[in-house]
């Protein structure tokens, strides 16, 4: 097959290199090894994270400083309470750290929307 634009052939050519070259990046992550289920809570909490920023951003809209308290409560350090130790123990501390802080985060948010 003789491919005549110029165009495609470039688009062709990128889409064979792209994932070539992306297998050979480092992009210094780690990688986390832990079971299914500590997995499933890791995903869950990254939902909540998640969840928690597109409710405090419609209640926002709203203009609902109730809301943005309540689900930014729930995403705080308390959210932490039911994580198994056995997960926590693997986890790198960069991003132990990371999650605290974020925590830490939701917390405040809420403290600010409650003195609002």
């Amino acid at each position: 097959m003789k491919i005549k634009s110029p165009a495609i052939g470039l688009i062709v050519a990128a889409s064979i290199a792209v994932p070539l070259t992306a297998q050979s990046y480092d992009d210094g992550r780690e990688a986390i090894y832990v079971s299914g289920p500590e997995r499933a809570e890791l995903l869950a909490e990254m939902r909540g994270f998640l969840e928690t920023v597109q409710g405090t951003m419609d209640a926002l809209v709203a203009e609902d400083m109730v809301a943005i308290a309540e689900l930014n409560a729930a995403s705080g350090l308390r959210a932490t309470a039911n994580t198994p130790e056995s997960l926590t123990a693997k986890l790198p501390e960069p991003f132990r750290l990371l999650g605290l802080s974020t925590h830490n985060l939701f917390d405040g948010i809420a403290r600010e929307a409650t003195d609002l």
